[in-house]
């Protein structure tokens, strides 16, 4: 959604998603770019495994051409069929300050973000490694 008001020059001429964007009004045109959307990816997609046999996957970041100074992931599991033994930073990230790292298994939930202070990413990069192991039988997604 954008939204715009031309009541003052530089002021707030346009918002997008609620983000103001910052323009100088001239005339009475304003233009207003689209942003790539950011994809967080599960590597691999699928993975086939027994009662109680851990398994490994990967948690990627795909920018798009956007410059990352921060990313932060929020999955939601199935407590009764998997369970977190563990959650690793992506050893090969630019983003190498580790923000929050925190797993409920009573709930099913993760939580991992990471950042930096440097100039930031616009490549592609492993956000995390986290490990899991199936509990009982069953299928989740």
């Amino acid at each position: 959604m954008v939204s715009f008001s031309t009541i003052e020059s530089r002021k707030r001429v346009a918002s997008h998603l609620g983000k103001e964007i910052q323009r100088t009004l001239i005339g009475t045109q304003v233009a207003v770019q689209p942003v790539a959307s950011v994809y967080l990816r599960i590597v691999p997609q699928a993975i086939a495994v027994q009662p109680s046999q851990p398994f490994t996957f990967e948690i990627r970041v795909e920018p798009n051409g956007q410059t990352l100074i921060g990313v932060q992931a929020f999955l939601d599991f199935n407590p009764n069929s998997l369970q977190v033994v563990t959650v690793v930073m992506g050893t090969s990230s630019p983003l190498g300050i580790l923000l929050v790292n925190r797993f409920d298994n009573s709930v099913g939930t993760l939580d991992i973000a990471a950042g930096t202070l440097d100039s930031g990413t616009n490549g592609q990069c492993e956000l995390a490694v986290v490990t899991m192991s199936g509990g009982a039988s069953g299928v989740t997604t």
